[in-house]
């Protein structure tokens, strides 16, 4: 399905760890699209900022998927 049109809103969508985009497209109508968003990031430092960082994350809940 291709949509041409304007973006309405785009957020996260907790439940499947993805994001979810509406669009008006040109014809009027709104679209609503879900896609898997898995996020990955680096980190980069010395080594007692990388301690101090692993010991944030590790007192961080972890999230439920």
């Amino acid at each position: 399905m291709r949509v041409t049109g304007w973006l309405l809103d785009l957020f996260t969508h907790e439940e499947s760890a993805g994001i979810v985009l509406w669009v008006i497209g040109e014809d009027g109508k709104r679209y609503r699209f879900e896609h898997s968003f898995p996020v990955t990031f680096y980190a980069a430092g010395s080594s007692p900022e990388l301690r101090a960082l692993w010991k944030f994350l590790r007192a961080e809940p972890e999230a439920s998927n």
